[in-house]
């Protein structure tokens, strides 16, 4: 079996049901967690994700929302791939719409006001 641990990305917060909010910085996974799944969560990253069923259901949505890593996965060094993956990928094309002060588009909300073209 692989071996699991906890993302650098997890934050938890206790609502006011009792309950735990997870919410992974990364992948936007969002999560509440009850004690008894809470335990279960800790119980895979106390033993290195060793050993554990990874065909139950629990498993597969940490694994999706990307709450438990392969435990030797460097998260930093992923997000750094994936960043240059996006950044110089030809398979979309990006546009940055930057008017200068002398733009006439004549916004209601613009504080420069209407400039006469040049």
């Amino acid at each position: 079996m692989k071996g699991y641990k906890a993302s650098r990305f997890n934050n938890f917060f206790k609502g006011e049901d009792g309950k735990r909010l997870a919410f992974n910085t990364v992948s936007c996974g969002l999560a509440t967690m009850d004690d008894e799944a809470y335990e279960k969560y800790e119980e895979i990253i106390s033993n290195s994700g060793e050993n554990i069923d990874e065909s139950d259901d629990m498993v597969k949505k940490l694994k999706g929302g990307r709450f438990i890593v392969p435990e030797k996965l460097d998260e930093i060094d992923w997000l750094k791939v994936h960043q240059h993956l996006a950044r110089f990928s030809t398979r979309s094309t990006g546009l940055t719409i930057a008017p200068t002060l002398n733009c006439n588009f004549a916004c209601t909300y613009c504080y420069e006001g209407r400039k006469p073209s040049s």
